[in-house]
Formats: C-alpha cells, sequence, structure tokens
C-alpha cells in the first residue's frame, strides 16, 4: 500500500511541487523539465489504481501541474546555454517514463492472438476492472502465467 502512495501522491506532487518552487533555468533545462513530468503525469495516470486516491486526482493532477507551469515560467531566470547536465537528467528520466507509457498503453488492447470467448459472470451493471490488462507493468497477474505455452506470452 506505501509503495501505491508513493507513486500515485508522492511522487505526481512532487514533481509539481518542484517544477513550481524550483524551475530549471534554462530553456532547454525547462522544457525537458515540463515533458518529463508531463509523462510522468500521464504514466502515473495510465498505471494507476485509482481506488485511493480516487479517479479524479489525476484531473486535479493536471491542474495542479497547470499552476505549477504558470509559476514557473514566471520565476524562471536565464543561464548559461552550457549549463546542461540538468536537461540531460530531465531528458534520461522523460525517455524512459516514456517507453513504460508507451508499454502501458499498449497493454491497454489485447494481443493479436485467439481469444477464448468466456462468459461475464456478474449480472448487467457497470464494472471497473482494478488490475487488467497484458503487460506485467499493469497488472501482476501475468507474472502467473505459465512460460511453457508460447501462446500465452504474447
Amino acid at each position: 500500500m506505501l509503495t501505491i502512495f508513493a507513486l500515485q501522491i508522492i511522487v505526481p506532487l512532487g514533481l509539481i511541487l518542484w517544477l513550481a518552487l524550483t524551475p530549471a533555468t534554462n530553456r532547454l533545462a525547462l522544457v525537458t523539465q515540463v515533458a518529463t513530468t508531463v509523462i510522468a503525469l500521464f504514466t502515473t495516470g495510465l498505471a494507476g489504481i485509482w481506488l485511493f486516491p480516487s479517479w479524479w486526482a489525476p484531473w486535479l493532477y493536471a491542474v495542479l501541474f497547470l499552476l505549477a507551469l504558470v509559476i514557473a515560467l514566471r520565476r524562471r531566470r536565464n543561464t548559461p546555454w552550457w549549463r546542461w547536465s540538468l536537461p540531460m537528467v530531465f531528458l534520461a528520466v522523460g525517455s524512459y517514463v516514456a517507453f513504460e507509457a508507451a508499454h502501458m498503453l499498449a497493454a491497454r488492447y489485447p494481443p493479436a492472438l485467439p481469444q477464448v470467448d468466456l462468459a461475464f459472470p456478474l449480472a448487467g451493471g457497470t464494472f471497473v476492472v482494478v488490475n487488467g490488462g497484458n503487460d506485467v507493468r499493469i497488472t501482476n497477474h501475468q507474472q502467473t502465467i505459465h512460460t511453457s505455452a508460447p501462446r500465452l506470452l504474447a
């Protein structure tokens, strides 16, 4: 539970506060800081189990991000262009998070394999799938698949 709390509350709010309170000092660093924050928030929205905090938390994060961006743009000060170390850190982190987000988006759709038609066991109504998908990044159930059956590994 602590991991979910950290990933769904502390990390997004930390990135938003970091952008608002200590924006990057040059344009390239600020662009990469903003892009990395957007990608991290998007990935958290995709991968999160939005029971606590509730489903509206990603929308709140988006509003807080926009406020932080306005604050960052007002606080930004120019420094020499050769200060490349911070943009490179943001670029590396942003690249990794974008890679993970792409896999999480792809995992929301069924693989291109023959499907087994199963009847839904509950009566009609609206239901929320909390831990579903076809990738370990979204659901831990993928770790229980027996590796001796190649058709199950896609």
